[in-house]
Protein backbone atom coordinates (compact mmCIF):
# COMPACT_ATOMS: atom_id res chain seq x y z
CA UNK A 1 0.00 0.00 0.00
CA UNK A 2 1.11 3.29 -0.78
CA UNK A 3 0.51 4.59 2.73
CA UNK A 4 -0.60 3.07 6.25
CA UNK A 5 -3.62 5.39 5.66
CA UNK A 6 -4.40 3.44 2.27
CA UNK A 7 -8.30 2.41 2.35
CA UNK A 8 -8.56 -1.31 2.23
CA UNK A 9 -11.83 -3.20 1.94
CA UNK A 10 -12.89 -6.90 2.37
CA UNK A 11 -15.68 -8.40 0.36
CA UNK A 12 -19.74 -7.25 1.56
CA UNK A 13 -21.62 -10.20 2.83
CA UNK A 14 -25.27 -9.53 2.58
CA UNK A 15 -26.77 -9.35 6.23
CA UNK A 16 -23.39 -8.89 8.00
CA UNK A 17 -23.93 -6.98 11.04
CA UNK A 18 -20.01 -6.17 12.29
CA UNK A 19 -16.62 -7.37 10.47
CA UNK A 20 -13.37 -8.41 12.68
CA UNK A 21 -9.90 -8.17 11.00
CA UNK A 22 -7.24 -10.51 12.44
CA UNK A 23 -3.51 -8.80 11.70
CA UNK A 24 -0.53 -10.70 12.14
CA UNK A 25 3.16 -10.24 11.56
CA UNK A 26 5.88 -13.05 13.70
CA UNK A 27 5.49 -12.31 17.20
CA UNK A 28 2.51 -9.49 16.20
CA UNK A 29 -1.06 -9.89 16.66
CA UNK A 30 -4.00 -7.15 16.93
CA UNK A 31 -7.71 -7.53 16.33
CA UNK A 32 -10.24 -5.00 15.03
CA UNK A 33 -13.98 -4.25 15.09
CA UNK A 34 -15.70 -2.19 12.36
CA UNK A 35 -19.39 -1.99 12.26
CA UNK A 36 -21.01 -2.96 8.82
CA UNK A 37 -18.77 -1.24 6.91
CA UNK A 38 -16.16 -2.61 5.03
CA UNK A 39 -13.76 -0.16 5.18
CA UNK A 40 -10.25 -0.89 6.71
CA UNK A 41 -7.25 1.09 7.46
CA UNK A 42 -3.68 -0.34 8.81
CA UNK A 43 -2.77 3.28 10.21
CA UNK A 44 -5.97 2.22 13.07
CA UNK A 45 -3.85 -0.59 14.58
CA UNK A 46 -1.40 0.64 16.95
CA UNK A 47 2.22 -0.88 16.55
CA UNK A 48 1.95 -1.05 12.71
CA UNK A 49 5.63 -0.53 11.35
CA UNK A 50 6.62 0.91 7.67
CA UNK A 51 8.29 -1.52 5.68
CA UNK A 52 6.58 -4.97 6.59
CA UNK A 53 4.61 -7.16 6.05
CA UNK A 54 1.11 -8.13 7.40
CA UNK A 55 -1.17 -11.05 7.40
CA UNK A 56 -4.74 -10.29 7.43
CA UNK A 57 -7.67 -12.10 8.00
CA UNK A 58 -11.48 -11.44 7.98
CA UNK A 59 -14.34 -12.85 9.47
CA UNK A 60 -18.20 -10.89 10.06
CA UNK A 61 -20.67 -11.52 12.80
CA UNK A 62 -24.41 -12.12 11.44
CA UNK A 63 -27.94 -13.08 13.71
CA UNK A 64 -25.04 -12.35 16.32
CA UNK A 65 -22.61 -15.27 15.42
CA UNK A 66 -19.01 -15.27 13.98
CA UNK A 67 -18.15 -17.09 10.67
CA UNK A 68 -14.99 -18.40 10.92
CA UNK A 69 -11.99 -16.66 9.74
CA UNK A 70 -11.46 -16.07 5.56
CA UNK A 71 -8.25 -16.64 3.52
CA UNK A 72 -5.37 -14.34 4.80
CA UNK A 73 -4.34 -11.79 2.58
CA UNK A 74 -0.61 -10.32 2.91
CA UNK A 75 -0.06 -6.39 2.71
CA UNK A 76 3.31 -4.46 2.95
CA UNK A 77 3.60 -0.88 4.41
CA UNK A 78 5.26 1.19 2.52
CA UNK A 79 9.28 1.38 2.60
CA UNK A 80 8.81 5.10 4.33
CA UNK A 81 10.84 4.33 7.45
CA UNK A 82 10.67 7.83 9.14
CA UNK A 83 14.61 9.10 10.09
CA UNK A 84 16.37 12.19 9.39
CA UNK A 85 17.60 12.66 5.74
CA UNK A 86 20.61 10.30 4.69
CA UNK A 87 23.12 13.41 4.41
CA UNK A 88 22.29 13.49 8.33
CA UNK A 89 23.21 10.08 8.59
CA UNK A 90 26.97 10.78 10.06
CA UNK A 91 27.28 14.15 10.78
CA UNK A 92 28.72 16.98 12.66
CA UNK A 93 26.99 20.07 13.32
CA UNK A 94 28.93 23.80 12.42
CA UNK A 95 26.25 25.00 15.54
CA UNK A 96 23.99 24.23 17.42
CA UNK A 97 21.40 25.30 15.71
CA UNK A 98 22.33 24.22 12.32
CA UNK A 99 18.86 22.76 10.45
CA UNK A 100 18.35 19.33 9.83
CA UNK A 101 15.51 17.73 8.64
CA UNK A 102 14.23 14.12 8.31
CA UNK A 103 12.37 12.20 5.84
CA UNK A 104 8.46 13.40 5.20
CA UNK A 105 6.76 10.49 5.44
CA UNK A 106 3.48 10.74 3.50
CA UNK A 107 0.18 11.60 5.96
CA UNK A 108 2.36 12.05 8.35
CA UNK A 109 0.75 14.55 11.30
CA UNK A 110 3.46 15.12 13.50
CA UNK A 111 6.94 13.83 13.99
CA UNK A 112 8.79 13.22 17.72
CA UNK A 113 12.73 12.82 18.13
CA UNK A 114 14.13 9.88 20.66
CA UNK A 115 17.98 11.45 21.55
CA UNK A 116 20.55 9.18 22.80
CA UNK A 117 24.35 9.37 23.86
CA UNK A 118 25.16 6.10 23.82
CA UNK A 119 22.59 3.67 25.55
CA UNK A 120 21.47 6.67 27.80
CA UNK A 121 18.55 8.47 26.43
CA UNK A 122 18.40 12.36 26.75
CA UNK A 123 15.71 13.33 25.47
CA UNK A 124 12.43 12.63 23.52
CA UNK A 125 11.18 15.27 21.92
CA UNK A 126 8.03 16.15 20.19
CA UNK A 127 8.14 18.04 17.24
CA UNK A 128 5.46 19.52 14.63
CA UNK A 129 3.94 18.25 10.58
CA UNK A 130 7.29 19.93 9.60
CA UNK A 131 10.14 17.96 9.09
CA UNK A 132 12.80 20.70 10.40
CA UNK A 133 15.02 19.46 13.20
CA UNK A 134 17.56 21.31 15.12
CA UNK A 135 19.27 20.07 18.45
CA UNK A 136 19.36 23.38 19.41
CA UNK A 137 15.56 22.62 20.35
CA UNK A 138 16.70 19.68 22.65
CA UNK A 139 19.21 22.18 24.36
CA UNK A 140 16.39 24.96 25.05
CA UNK A 141 13.68 21.23 26.03
CA UNK A 142 16.46 20.30 28.43
CA UNK A 143 17.03 24.15 30.24
CA UNK A 144 13.07 24.26 30.50
CA UNK A 145 13.44 21.00 32.47
CA UNK A 146 16.70 22.27 34.36
CA UNK A 147 18.63 19.24 33.02
CA UNK A 148 21.59 19.34 31.77
CA UNK A 149 22.82 20.74 28.64
CA UNK A 150 24.37 18.95 25.47
CA UNK A 151 28.20 18.38 25.41
CA UNK A 152 30.83 19.94 23.36
CA UNK A 153 32.03 17.48 20.69
CA UNK A 154 29.81 14.87 21.35
CA UNK A 155 27.85 12.15 19.61
CA UNK A 156 24.00 11.67 19.59
CA UNK A 157 21.93 9.40 18.67
CA UNK A 158 18.47 10.82 16.60
CA UNK A 159 15.68 8.36 16.09
CA UNK A 160 12.32 9.95 14.10
CA UNK A 161 8.75 8.14 14.86
CA UNK A 162 6.00 9.88 12.65
CA UNK A 163 2.30 9.86 13.70
CA UNK A 164 -0.15 8.87 10.86
CA UNK A 165 -3.94 8.94 11.40
CA UNK A 166 -3.27 9.49 15.88
CA UNK A 167 -1.28 6.39 15.86
CA UNK A 168 2.64 6.79 16.51
CA UNK A 169 5.25 4.53 14.42
CA UNK A 170 7.96 2.74 15.83
CA UNK A 171 11.22 4.72 15.68
CA UNK A 172 13.14 4.16 12.49
CA UNK A 173 17.26 3.79 12.47
CA UNK A 174 19.48 5.81 14.52
CA UNK A 175 21.26 9.23 13.18
CA UNK A 176 24.98 10.41 14.77
CA UNK A 177 24.98 14.06 14.92
CA UNK A 178 28.32 15.52 16.42
CA UNK A 179 27.64 18.84 17.99
CA UNK A 180 30.42 21.67 17.86
CA UNK A 181 34.04 20.81 19.09
CA UNK A 182 33.49 24.50 21.03
CA UNK A 183 31.59 27.48 22.06
CA UNK A 184 28.02 24.94 22.24
CA UNK A 185 26.01 27.90 21.66
CA UNK A 186 23.03 28.29 24.48
CA UNK A 187 19.97 28.37 23.39
CA UNK A 188 18.40 31.64 22.02
CA UNK A 189 15.42 33.54 22.50
CA UNK A 190 13.95 31.88 19.13
CA UNK A 191 14.45 28.15 19.92
CA UNK A 192 13.39 28.55 23.28
CA UNK A 193 10.10 29.56 22.21
CA UNK A 194 9.90 26.94 19.94
CA UNK A 195 10.86 24.67 22.36
CA UNK A 196 8.14 25.85 24.50
CA UNK A 197 5.25 26.32 22.28
CA UNK A 198 6.45 22.28 21.17
CA UNK A 199 6.63 21.36 24.90
CA UNK A 200 3.42 22.68 25.33
CA UNK A 201 2.13 20.38 22.47
CA UNK A 202 3.85 17.76 24.11
CA UNK A 203 2.05 18.13 27.24
CA UNK A 204 -1.31 18.67 25.72
CA UNK A 205 -3.47 15.41 26.53
CA UNK A 206 -6.96 14.47 24.32
CA UNK A 207 -8.67 11.41 26.20
CA UNK A 208 -11.79 9.81 25.36
CA UNK A 209 -13.23 7.60 27.55
CA UNK A 210 -14.53 4.35 28.10
CA UNK A 211 -13.06 3.79 24.38
CA UNK A 212 -14.12 1.33 23.19
CA UNK A 213 -18.11 2.32 23.65
CA UNK A 214 -21.54 1.87 23.02
CA UNK A 215 -22.01 5.62 21.64
CA UNK A 216 -21.63 6.87 25.33
CA UNK A 217 -18.84 8.84 26.50
CA UNK A 218 -16.83 12.02 27.39
CA UNK A 219 -14.13 13.68 25.84
CA UNK A 220 -11.71 15.71 27.74
CA UNK A 221 -8.61 18.32 26.72
CA UNK A 222 -5.72 19.44 28.90
CA UNK A 223 -6.51 22.49 27.12
CA UNK A 224 -9.78 24.65 26.05
CA UNK A 225 -10.26 24.86 22.26
CA UNK A 226 -12.87 23.68 19.62
CA UNK A 227 -12.70 20.34 18.18
CA UNK A 228 -14.02 18.54 15.06
CA UNK A 229 -15.06 15.29 15.13
CA UNK A 230 -15.25 12.79 11.87
CA UNK A 231 -16.24 9.65 10.55
CA UNK A 232 -13.69 7.13 8.73
CA UNK A 233 -14.64 8.62 5.65
CA UNK A 234 -13.44 12.17 6.67
CA UNK A 235 -17.25 13.68 6.99
CA UNK A 236 -17.59 16.26 9.47
CA UNK A 237 -20.32 14.57 12.75
CA UNK A 238 -19.61 17.60 15.42
CA UNK A 239 -17.98 20.10 16.65
CA UNK A 240 -17.27 20.55 20.37
CA UNK A 241 -16.26 23.41 22.41
CA UNK A 242 -14.22 22.49 25.70
CA UNK A 243 -13.19 25.42 28.19
CA UNK A 244 -12.64 25.90 31.90
CA UNK A 245 -16.72 26.55 32.01
CA UNK A 246 -17.48 22.95 31.34
CA UNK A 247 -14.54 21.36 33.52
CA UNK A 248 -12.16 20.98 30.07
CA UNK A 249 -14.65 17.89 29.42
CA UNK A 250 -17.82 16.95 27.08
CA UNK A 251 -20.41 14.22 27.44
CA UNK A 252 -21.54 12.24 23.94
CA UNK A 253 -24.12 10.38 23.44
CA UNK A 254 -26.27 8.66 20.76
CA UNK A 255 -23.37 8.28 18.25
CA UNK A 256 -23.97 4.76 16.04
CA UNK A 257 -21.14 1.92 15.47
CA UNK A 258 -18.55 3.09 13.88
CA UNK A 259 -14.38 4.56 13.96
CA UNK A 260 -14.65 8.37 15.19
CA UNK A 261 -11.41 10.65 15.09
CA UNK A 262 -11.45 14.20 17.18
CA UNK A 263 -9.02 16.53 16.44
CA UNK A 264 -7.91 19.74 17.65
CA UNK A 265 -5.12 22.03 17.28
CA UNK A 266 -2.61 23.46 19.48
CA UNK A 267 0.14 25.90 18.41
CA UNK A 268 -0.76 24.85 14.86
CA UNK A 269 -0.04 21.53 15.50
CA UNK A 270 -2.78 18.78 15.26
CA UNK A 271 -3.69 16.18 17.45
CA UNK A 272 -6.14 13.64 16.58
CA UNK A 273 -7.91 10.89 19.06
CA UNK A 274 -9.12 7.72 17.85
CA UNK A 275 -12.58 6.48 18.95
CA UNK A 276 -14.71 3.24 18.64
CA UNK A 277 -18.25 2.89 18.83
CA UNK A 278 -19.31 -0.71 18.38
Amino acid sequence: VPSAGSDLNCDAVSGAQQYCYLIESGAFTSTFYSNSATLFRLSWIEGIEFAKTYSIKVRFKNNNIWSPYGVACNVSTPSEIPTLKAAYANYTLTNINYPTYCKKITGAQQYRYLIKNGATTILEFYGSEDTLFKMGYINSKLALLSLPQLLNNTVYSVQVSAKLAGLWSAYGPKSNLRTPATGLAQPNDSDSQDAENLDLFADFTLEAYPNPNNGEFTISSSHEGKFNIVNELGQLIQTIEISKENNYQTKIDGWNVGLYFITGIVNENVITKKVIVQ
